[in-house]
């Protein structure tokens, strides 16, 4: 179950890019490279930051108003949500 909780953000990654787009042979390619273990997750909000890069501000901040309810334990990591929440709310208008 640990190792499900840790790489949380790789299986939203995985259903987003893979399962949604319905390339199911890449999304049963990615289950198995998580299922083996992926040698750093990175920080929590990386994919907060994929899609804030990529311009889709309501998926990113989406991801960050998932990552504060579930709560973020770390003070940097929680001013980093935090700040590029405002971030996205500026981008939005």
């Amino acid at each position: 179950m640990r190792s499900h909780r840790a790489s949380g953000h790789l299986q939203r990654f995985r259903h987003l890019f893979f399962v949604r787009r319905e390339d199911l042979r890449a999304a049963a390619q990615a289950s198995k490279a998580i299922a083996a273990g992926a040698p750093d997750d990175g920080p929590e909000d990386q994919l907060a930051e994929l899609y804030f890069n990529q311009g889709r501000y309501l998926e990113a901040l989406a991801e960050l108003e998932r990552l504060l309810g579930r709560g973020v334990e770390d003070r940097q990591l929680q001013a980093s949500v935090l700040a590029r929440s405002g971030a996205c709310l500026r981008q939005q208008g």
